[in-house]
């Protein structure tokens, strides 16, 4: 569980590369060093989905058994905020078939 590298150069992308990615709609990542182009993989869609999912039911269950009002709210934002913040450990990218890797 570390964060990805490019398959050419092995260099490391940058978590905000990768945060950045996320929050354009998993746009593309492109190696600082090679230039080579990579595309987030479908499996990681659907867990980055998934995860950011699964707080809503459990604030939730929190809200509706112990009625804690503004809390539960406190605790979903503070569970997503996690998981996001460790998603770039866990999302994989494949290279870009159609890019050249040229700059």
């Amino acid at each position: 569980m570390c964060i990805q590298k490019c398959e050419k150069c092995f260099a490391k992308f940058k978590w905000s590369q990768i945060e950045i990615s996320l929050l354009k709609s998993y746009s593309p990542i492109v190696c600082h060093y090679c230039g080579s182009k990579y595309i987030i993989k479908r499996t990681s869609r659907v867990l980055v989905l998934l995860s950011l999912a699964f707080p809503f039911p459990l604030t939730l269950f929190i809200h509706q058994y112990f009625d804690l009002g503004l809390i539960s709210i406190g605790i979903y934002l503070l569970l997503s905020g996690f998981i996001f913040c460790v998603a770039p450990f866990f999302v994989r990218y494949n290279s870009d078939p159609y890019s050249a890797g040229v700059r």
